[in-house]
C-alpha cells in the first residue's frame, strides 16, 4: 500500500492526472472512430452535411486551357516532361 502511494505521488508530479484522463479521452474516442459504429458514422455524416448547409463551399468557374507543346515550345524550353512549376507559370 505504501508504494503505490508513493508511485501515485511520483506520477501525479511527473505526468500528471489531468494528463492521463485526457490521454484515456483521446484513446477512446480514437477507437470509436476506428471502430465506427453505425451511430457514430451517422452523428459524423450529419455533422459533415450540416457544415455543408451552414457554410457551403463556393464554386468558381475555370475556363479549360490548353497547353500545345510543339517543336518551338521544346526548343525554347527543353525537353518534354516539364516541371508543374514551368506549367503553372504558363497557364
Amino acid at each position: 500500500m505504501r508504494r503505490l502511494k508513493i508511485i501515485r505521488r511520483w506520477f501525479g508530479r511527473r505526468f500528471g492526472f489531468s494528463r492521463l484522463v485526457c490521454l484515456f479521452l483521446l484513446i477512446g474516442i480514437a477507437a470509436l472512430r476506428i471502430a465506427d459504429f453505425a451511430p457514430i458514422e451517422e452523428l459524423r455524416v450529419r455533422t459533415f452535411d450540416f457544415y455543408q448547409r451552414f457554410d457551403p463551399r463556393v464554386k468558381t468557374v475555370r475556363p479549360v486551357t490548353i497547353v500545345d507543346i510543339d517543336e518551338a515550345s521544346l526548343k525554347k524550353f527543353g525537353q518534354w516532361p516539364w516541371p508543374r512549376t514551368r506549367l503553372a507559370d504558363m497557364i
